[in-house]
């Protein structure tokens, strides 16, 4: 879905998201007033990256920002180079790298193309020329930075709670931003993330990360695709793991465990 679609379809998605238990992050051009929108898409050049493609590189002085038009991107930092740790995943209608343009220092994080991604590339100058033009704007992009912020707090707060519990609310909060809807009602996220990856987000190393995949896995709240596509039958099952609860389940037969 593009960044326009987004911004159109966002008061729909939001409603029909208020009975699941979680709520879906329409980005920040769909909470913007339409002529701050506007302004804020006419930014830019128009570019293409493909899967796996650096857009900022961490250390480096580039500060323009980049405001995805469609697909989505990592945002990592640190660790070795074989495994670097993953802060997030930034999707379709958000800016990244938004950081430098403001601050003028050097990158914290690099930034690579998670699948096909089309974004308008914004140099420092016009940046900062529309978050002084629009109100609106500069209001949504510190409640964006905070939400950000929360959500990585949230995603590895309690951190005695058990590991499945942990990658359980990682992959609600994946899930909801970037999942699609199967018909039969079941989601699946398809993005090129190991499940180490998930599970640095929240603060699990591999050996832990591996076993959390594989609790869930035979509890049936998550099942592995091909090319790292993950399923995710119910998502009311995953979001009851996620609360630290167990769904209460009919036993079944010894012959068919």
């Amino acid at each position: 879905m593009t960044v326009r679609d987004r911004w159109q379809v966002a008061a729909g998605a939001r409603a029909s998201t208020k009975g699941a238990g979680y709520v879906e992050d329409d980005g920040l051009v769909a909470r913007l007033p339409p002529d701050a929108a506007a302004a804020l898409l006419a930014l830019g050049e128009r570019v293409e990256y493909a899967t796996g493609e650096t857009v900022f590189r961490e250390g480096d002085r580039d500060v323009r920002t980049a405001l995805l038009l469609t697909g989505a991107v990592t945002v990592r930092t640190g660790g070795t180079a074989a495994e670097p740790t993953l802060l997030g995943v930034v999707c379709a209608g958000d800016l990244v790298g938004e950081m430098a343009p403001l601050d003028g220092n050097p990158r914290s994080a690099t930034v690579a193309a998670c699948g096909p991604v089309t974004a308008r590339l914004i140099p420092q100058h016009r940046f900062l020329d529309v978050l002084d033009r629009h109100r609106a704007l500069r209001e949504e992009l510190a409640r964006s930075v905070v939400a950000r912020l929360r959500r990585a707090n949230a995603l590895r707060r309690d951190l005695p709670s058990r590991a499945e519990t942990r990658v359980a609310r990682v992959l609600v909060d994946l899930v909801t931003r970037l999942g699609h809807l199967e018909p039969d009602g079941s989601r699946t996220l398809d993005l090129p993330l190991t499940n180490v990856e998930v599970g640095s987000l929240a603060g699990l190393k591999r050996r832990s990360a591996e076993h959390a995949f594989a609790a869930l896995r035979e509890a049936g709240v998550v099942r592995a695709g091909t090319r790292r596509v993950i399923h995710v039958p119910d998502l009311s099952h995953l979001a009851t793991v996620a609360a630290g609860r167990r769904r209460q389940t009919t036993a079944r037969p010894a012959g068919l465990r």
